[in-house]
């Protein structure tokens, strides 16, 4: 299950609100594309959500003893559940950016580092998976 694979629910909704935005009757045959051309949108939700999940994953390691932190990179007692292993929120920001664990403590402390690279993640997100 990857990234994007939570975002397929939300795609729908939000190309339905452009179509009553642009009051279009809806009989109206319209490819998805043809709508985003119409709208043109700065940035796709997708990308909005990824930047604000990276500001947060950044914010949580920058801190030097918190509890967030010791969650986010599983340093807490127990034991799990049987089954399945749950996918978590590290793997995501992992898969999102490319990065290893070690490449990412690395990238977070240097701040214009870590700009670009949000930068450079988000910016290919911006609607171009609109089928």
């Amino acid at each position: 299950m990857g990234f994007n694979s939570g975002f397929k629910g939300l795609r729908e909704p939000i190309l339905l609100m452009w179509r009553r935005i642009l009051r279009g009757p809806w009989t109206e045959k319209r490819t998805n594309l043809s709508v985003l051309e119409d709208v043109k949108p700065k940035r796709s939700l997708e990308a909005t959500i990824l930047r604000l999940k990276l500001r947060y994953f950044v914010h949580v390691m920058r801190a030097k003893w918190s509890l967030e932190q010791d969650i986010m990179l599983g340093h807490v007692e127990g034991r799990r559940k049987q089954g399945k292993p749950r996918m978590r929120w590290l793997d995501s920001i992992k898969e999102a950016t490319g990065l290893q664990l070690e490449d990412l403590r690395e990238a977070v402390q240097d701040r214009k580092k870590w700009r670009t690279l949000v930068e450079e993640k988000t910016r290919n997100r911006i609607c171009t998976n609109v089928k």
